[in-house]
């Protein structure tokens, strides 16, 4: 259940949130404990549409003693930012910053999904990736103006958090991983933002859509969190991420570790949350063609959904969904 917790609650909870946030890691899932990974031991615009302030989101949370997430839900304007290759224009870093002056704390859930390829914490040879997790999540706290938020990921009873004592968290939990424990940590978190990574987006829709993460997204959005997605993370977003398929550089099997067949129809379809649009990203990278009217239409021909039902996003560019209404931020 989502409940917005009103500001006249806030110096009630600010202090514990700051100093016992629960970012679950869920370890065991993997095997290992958390000493194992590095963590356990430390110390411890085209448009001229414009929108309109809506409802401030400082908290969104859970009750998850009951099964239906969505019971008794509380929603606000939802505020979404897609991007085809993050925040990587002046207009977008701009409209990013007027997003986070509408909340004082911020507490970010990262998910990684896409950016560890499916693999969680674990590389190719079965190493730990925790260097280079740290160090994407250091760059992600950068895009939400959460600065020295320090260097190792803190181990507070089984989570993995990086935080700034004053302004807020960046924590986060792998659909990887799954199960009570990914729902158990955002409950914790009461995110009041959302960072979808780039990468792979097979990987991305897949485990979002198995471990039921996807649904927390999509009730933390319409519980008013601000949700980015980057690439692959606005593709999910989407109504469907057939949009993949275009291309043909990804595995969709994630190195055999699903079927083909799994890809119907219905496993292909996305959080839903833009209005029935579908996105394609990077329209003018990679290579000349896929900024190709032509090549588009006989894509979406091939492959789906239909081409006016999607949002071609080139590098640099980005729409904000917020509410009923759309902005558009062209390449500058």
């Amino acid at each position: 259940r989502c409940d917005p917790i009103h500001e006249s609650n806030m110096a009630k909870w600010t202090h514990s949130m700051l100093s016992a946030i629960l970012f679950a890691f869920a370890v065991p899932a993997l095997g290992f404990c958390p000493s194992h990974i590095g963590i356990g031991c430390c110390p411890l615009a085209k448009s001229t549409v414009h929108a309109t302030p809506g409802d401030r989101a400082n908290a969104v949370g859970w009750n998850l003693h009951h099964t239906d997430l969505g019971h008794d839900m509380v929603a606000h304007a939802q505020r979404i930012l897609l991007t085809s290759d993050g925040v990587s224009s002046p207009l977008l870093r701009e409209k990013l910053d007027a997003l986070l002056r509408e909340t004082d704390e911020r507490r970010i859930w990262y998910i990684p999904t896409s950016f560890l390829d499916g693999s969680s914490l674990l590389g190719s040879e079965g190493q730990p990736r925790t260097q280079e997790l740290v160090a994407k999540m250091h760059q992600i706290a950068k895009v939400f103006r959460l600065d020295d938020v320090g260097n190792t990921l803190q181990e507070i009873d089984g989570s993995a958090v990086l935080k700034n004592e004053r302004y807020g968290t960046i924590g986060f939990v792998d659909p990887v991983l799954g199960g009570d424990a990914a729902q158990l940590a955002v409950s914790a978190l009461k995110p009041n933002a959302v960072y979808l990574d780039r990468g792979n987006t097979f990987a991305l829709q897949h485990y979002l859509r198995e471990s039921g993460c996807g649904a927390l997204v999509k009730q933390c959005a319409q519980a008013g969190a601000l949700v980015v997605g980057a690439s692959a993370g606005s593709v999910v977003l989407g109504k469907s991420v057939s949009t993949t398929f275009w291309k043909g550089r990804k595995d969709p099997t994630l190195g055999g570790r699903i079927a083909a067949e799994y890809w119907t129809e219905d496993a292909a379809n996305g959080l839903d949350l833009l209005r029935g649009s579908s996105v394609f990203v990077h329209a003018n990278a990679h290579h000349p063609e896929h900024g190709n009217a032509e090549w588009q239409r006989q894509k979406a021909a091939a492959h789906g959904p239909a081409l006016d039902t999607v949002l071609l996003l080139a590098d640099g560019e980005g729409v904000l969904m917020r509410g009923e209404e759309k902005q558009f931020f062209p390449v500058q």
